[in-house]
């Protein structure tokens, strides 16, 4: 037979065990990869068919503890006429404080249209 001030104790025990396994988790958002995503260049050209587009550079920089397995980035540009969001994936594995570099292309309806200027941005980014 058990003392009863032994089972009060190990009910303690029992229902202390979540309090202490959330404390010890300081942080939630540490369970998630975070990254910095930065733009590194950005040039518009004409292919061939004389079709305009825009060339986009992007760095992502693994600023987590967690390796990073996928990437999901979202470019918004603004031209004279309208603006463009393209999204891009990619599957190359970054370790923490590594760096990838990714490169886009956003193909423009019309052949005449600018780039405005500072109308390059990062829209969205998620990773996995």
């Amino acid at each position: 037979m058990i003392p009863r001030k032994l089972c009060v104790s190990a009910k303690t025990v029992m229902l202390s065990i979540p309090v202490f396994l959330l404390l010890s988790c300081q942080n939630p958002t540490h369970w998630y990869p975070e990254a910095e995503v930065s733009m590194s260049s950005h040039t518009e050209y004409t292919d061939q068919s004389g079709a305009k587009a825009l060339a986009v550079t992007l760095l992502i920089h693994n600023s987590g503890d967690m390796t990073i397995v996928s990437s999901t980035l979202t470019v918004k540009a603004l031209t004279d006429k309208r603006e463009y969001l393209h999204t891009v994936s990619s599957a190359l594995r970054i370790i923490p404080d590594g760096k990838v570099a990714l490169t886009a292309s956003m193909p423009y309806l019309e052949a005449d249209e600018q780039l405005k200027a500072d109308g390059v941005s990062v829209y969205d980014a998620f990773f996995e």
